[in-house]
C-alpha cells in the first residue's frame, strides 16, 4: 500500500490509513502491509457460528509468533479521514478484524522476503478447549450458548450479546448431557439461531423475529444499493433443482410439545423431512416458526435471487456523487448478517430486503473493494419481504407524481 498506489492516489492521505497490531507490541502500518483479505460469514442462508478469517501481506519477513492477540483496524487518522468524506462514525467503522494469528508463510526471493499472516477471529478455536456444559431444564437457551462459545482456555472470547429478548430464544425442554462446543449446532442451526463475530470481535446472538424487525425499521433510514454501485458482470442464480418436500418441525411447548408442517398440506406424497427439536421448549414460537417457514423456502422457492454483489468502496468513497459516499458509509460499517436493500432499479425478482451472509473485504495499493454474499429474505429469516421504496429517479416502479418524500431525502 505504498504512497504511490492507486489507494493513496484516491484518497490522499498524510498520515497511515491501516494498523496490525499484536500482543507482543508489533504495530505494521501502509509502508509494510502489501494487502489484506477480510472473510466473514460463510455466504450460507443458515444460522449457527461462523469465525472470520484474515489473511495480511507484509513486505518484510517478519517471524511473528502465532497464538497471538491481534487486530487490523484503520488508524485513528484513517477513521477520521474516511468518516470525513462519507459521514460515517470513526470509532464505527476503525476495527475490520479481532482475532487470533495463526499460519504464516514467507516468499523467499532472495534479496527480498514476503510474509502472510492468517488469522480467524477467536471463536474458530472453541472446538479444541476442553469445556462441557449440562443444560438445566428451564434454563434460557442463550445462557446454554453463551456457555458453549466461552471458555477460560480463551480469556479474548467474551460471552456473547443477546440483541433479542430472552423469550425469543427458548429454554431447555428436557434433561441433557454434558453438552460440548460439537453440540453447538443442536442450540444455533438447528433453532435458527445467528451467532456473529462482529468487526471489532464480539459475538452476538441473533434471532429472526429481531433480524426481521431490525431490518424493517433500518429500511425507512438505510439507502437501497442501486445497481450503478455494483461491478458488472452479475450473476443470477436459480437454484432450485430438486422435488420440494415437506418439513415438519416439533418442539416444546409448554409441559408438552407443538408441531408445524411446511410445504403443501395436500400433497400425501410429499417426502416429510422430520425436525425433532424437542430438546427446546418455545412458549413465544415466533422463533420457531419463522425457522420453519425458512426450510421451507429453501426448497420450495423457485425465482432467480443474486448470491453475490461485487462493489468498488474505494469508488464509492471518492465518487462525486453524495449517494455514492452514503452508500460508503453504510457499507463500511456494515456487519454480516445485516439486511441490504435492492429497490426497483434490479429486476422484480431481485428486489427487496436481502441479508448478507456473508462479507469478503480486499484491501490493497491497488483498491479497496465488498464482495457480499446475500441471500432473500425468505431464507434467512422466513419472511417475505416487502417492496423497498426508491431513493433515486431509476429505482422508482411508480410515477415519480404519487411521491410524498422530499427529493433527494435520505
Amino acid at each position: 500500500m505504498a504512497r504511490i498506489s492507486r489507494l493513496y492516489r484516491k484518497l490522499q492521505p498524510e498520515r497511515p490509513l491501516f494498523r496490525l497490531t499484536l500482543e507482543d507490541g508489533t504495530d505494521l502500518r501502509d509502508d509494510r502491509l502489501t494487502g489484506v483479505t477480510i472473510k466473514r460469514g460463510d455466504g450460507s442462508p443458515d444460522a449457527g457460528v461462523t469465525p472470520s478469517t484474515l489473511e495480511v501481506g507484509i513486505s518484510v519477513f517478519a517471524g511473528l509468533r502465532s497464538g497471538q492477540h491481534s487486530e487490523l483496524s484503520l488508524t485513528t487518522y484513517g477513521a477520521q479521514l474516511l468518516a470525513s468524506r462519507v459521514g460515517a462514525t470513526a470509532d464505527v467503522i476503525q476495527p475490520r478484524f479481532v482475532g487470533r494469528i495463526g499460519r504464516q508463510h514467507v516468499d523467499d526471493r532472495g534479496k527480498r522476503q514476503l510474509t502472510t499472516l492468517m488469522g480467524a477471529s477467536w471463536t474458530a478455536q472453541l472446538n479444541r478447549v476442553l469445556k462441557s456444559y449440562a443444560p438445566t431444564v428451564g434454563e434460557n437457551i442463550s445462557t446454554v450458548i453463551s456457555e458453549l462459545t466461552t471458555s477460560v482456555a480463551l480469556p479474548r472470547l467474551f460471552p456473547p450479546t443477546r440483541l433479542a429478548t430472552s423469550d425469543e430464544y427458548g429454554t431447555v425442554h428436557q434433561a441433557q448431557d454434558p453438552q460440548t462446543y460439537s453440540d453447538i449446532g443442536r442450540w444455533t442451526t438447528d433453532l435458527g439461531i445467528t451467532v456473529r463475530d462482529t468487526r471489532a470481535g464480539v459475538q452476538q446472538m441473533m434471532t429472526h423475529p429481531q433480524r426481521w424487525e431490525d431490518a424493517l425499521t433500518r429500511m425507512s433510514t438505510r439507502i437501497p444499493i442501486i445497481r450503478s454501485q455494483a461491478l458488472a458482470p452479475a450473476q443470477w442464480d436459480q437454484s432450485s433443482e430438486g422435488i420440494p418436500r415437506n418439513h415438519r418441525l416439533t418442539w416444546g411447548y409448554g409441559a408438552g410439545t407443538d408441531t408445524g408442517l411446511w410445504g403443501d398440506d395436500d400433497d400425501l406424497k410429499a417426502v416429510v423431512v422430520e425436525h425433532d427439536l424437542t430438546h427446546a421448549r418455545f412458549n413465544n414460537e415466533d422463533q420457531i416458526r419463522a425457522e420453519g417457514y425458512r426450510v421451507r423456502a429453501l426448497e420450495w422457492e423457485t425465482s432467480y435471487s443474486i448470491p453475490e454483489v461485487e462493489i468498488d468502496l474505494l469508488h464509492l468513497i471518492t465518487s462525486a456523487r453524495q449517494y455514492d459516499r452514503d452508500q460508503a458509509a453504510e457499507l463500511i460499517s456494515l456487519e454480516v448478517g445485516d439486511a441490504v436493500y435492492f429497490s426497483g432499479d434490479w429486476p422484480i425478482q431481485l428486489q427487496g430486503i436481502q441479508f448478507v451472509t456473508g462479507i469478503t473485504e480486499t484491501i490493497s495499493g491497488t483498491g479497496w473493494s465488498l464482495n457480499l454474499s446475500i441471500a432473500e429474505a425468505a431464507t434467512v429469516v422466513g419472511t417475505g419481504t416487502p417492496t423497498v421504496p426508491a431513493r433515486v429517479w431509476d429505482s422508482a416502479t411508480y410515477p415519480w407524481d404519487d411521491e410524498s418524500r422530499t427529493w433527494n431525502a435520505a
